[in-house]
């Protein structure tokens, strides 16, 4: 199908009638086979959204709560942002004080998304958000499970009427999780039949050239599971693949004891890089 441009457009095809919505955010279309599909146009960058999950955690730590946040675009270049607006809130629920939606400059600014958290309980759409959450054009995710190491999350869009589930990685611009490995190390990998035949081999080890005890371990070494570092201060920290650092929200008393122990300890075996110092100011 020829991409459509227009805000509402109708096609016939053979296989019946096809209805497309265009939204600034995302494309949604009904087709005879598929009942509600959506494409997005736009996506979340990864460090606004871990400075959200990040806010969540801490609000979370210190009142047992829900919290909500907005997600801007600007239009003129489609950077995002995100706002707190003030809110009352308790472990089941979170009351903004001005629903009027105020962007974070008087012009230029539109509403993207529609963030709120479940603290510890597991991410869905309640009965409430149902009702309150109608507007076609924006996104809708519900962050659950926040003291988790990585919280669970759930994701949609409205269109036509109806809703359309999505993903973490269809709202969110996801950093990568693998990396392409070296041709050195996949020479030590061979098929069964290019095994020498009547011979007994020495086998070779080739040792990964940039072993360090900083990406060592059980989630460290790829973007999505950073490091996790504990500041003289106390406060907890992550440390991404670029060495640079976001809060969690925490101190070292509320964490888990798994997490202590995976944890490194500034001064003793965690340094901070001069990136690392500059972001963690």
């Amino acid at each position: 199908m020829d991409e459509v441009t227009k805000p509402t457009a109708v096609i016939i095809s053979p296989d019946g009638v096809s209805e497309i919505r265009n939204y600034a955010s995302y494309q949604a279309i009904r087709t005879p086979k598929v009942k509600l599909g959506a494409r997005m146009k736009l996506l979340i960058p990864w460090t606004i959204y871990v400075d959200i999950v990040g806010l969540f955690k801490r609000v979370n730590a210190i009142h047992r709560s829900e919290a909500v946040v907005y997600v801007w675009r600007r239009e003129a270049d489609n950077m995002m942002t995100f706002t707190v607006p003030e809110q009352y809130v308790s472990g089941a629920r979170a009351e903004v004080v001005d629903t009027t939606l105020t962007p974070p400059e008087p012009e230029g600014w539109v509403l993207f998304a529609h963030i709120h958290s479940h603290n510890t309980m597991g991410a869905f759409f309640s009965g409430t958000d149902d009702s309150g959450e109608k507007q076609d054009g924006l996104v809708y995710g519900v962050v659950g499970k926040i003291t988790d190491y990585v919280p669970e999350s759930k994701w949609r869009v409205r269109a036509m009427g109806e809703w359309m589930e999505l993903t973490l990685g269809d709202c969110v611009s996801m950093p990568a999780l693998w990396s392409e490995p070296g041709a050195e190390l996949l020479t030590q990998i061979k098929p069964e039949s290019a095994r020498p035949k009547g011979s007994s081999q020495q086998g070779v080890v080739i040792r990964y050239p940039s072993v360090d005890k900083r990406r060592v371990g059980r989630k460290r070494g790829i973007d999505i599971f950073p490091i996790i570092v504990i500041r003289t201060d106390g406060t907890v920290w992550h440390e991404w693949r670029d060495r640079s650092l976001t809060t969690t929200g925490m101190r070292v008393e509320e964490m888990k004891k798994s997490e202590r122990e995976e944890a490194l300890l500034e001064g003793d075996d965690w340094t901070p890089t001069a990136l690392s110092k500059g972001a963690g100011a």
